[in-house]
């Protein structure tokens, strides 16, 4: 099978909403009446999208300190998703990137 990507770029996520516009926008099969919430992004990325799927953030900071504690919030979905099943992969590109 294909590798699925979605590339989010810091310097273009500056909001939840513009994460969640990426997200929809790089996979179809999410419907038109996803929540745009944390429970709604974790049943898209447990159960919705397909994989393999590869997800990279480049100048994650960036969105990080225009998201502030929101960032933080997707990322611990993000991450809790890539443990939870095998064909999943997050790459968070940002080595001036915060700790936790």
């Amino acid at each position: 099978m294909t590798s699925r990507s979605l590339h989010l770029e810091g310097s273009k996520i500056r909001s939840e909403g513009d994460f969640y516009d990426a997200l929809a926008s790089a996979f179809p099969e999410i419907s038109q009446n996803f929540g745009r919430n944390l429970d709604a992004l974790w049943d898209v990325l447990s159960g919705v999208i397909e994989g393999p799927v590869e997800i990279s953030w480049s100048e994650a900071g960036l969105s990080a300190a225009a998201m502030g504690p929101r960032f933080w919030e997707i990322l611990g979905v993000l991450r809790e998703a890539a443990a939870s099943r095998g064909d999943l992969t997050l790459r968070i590109d940002d080595p001036q990137l915060p700790c936790e």
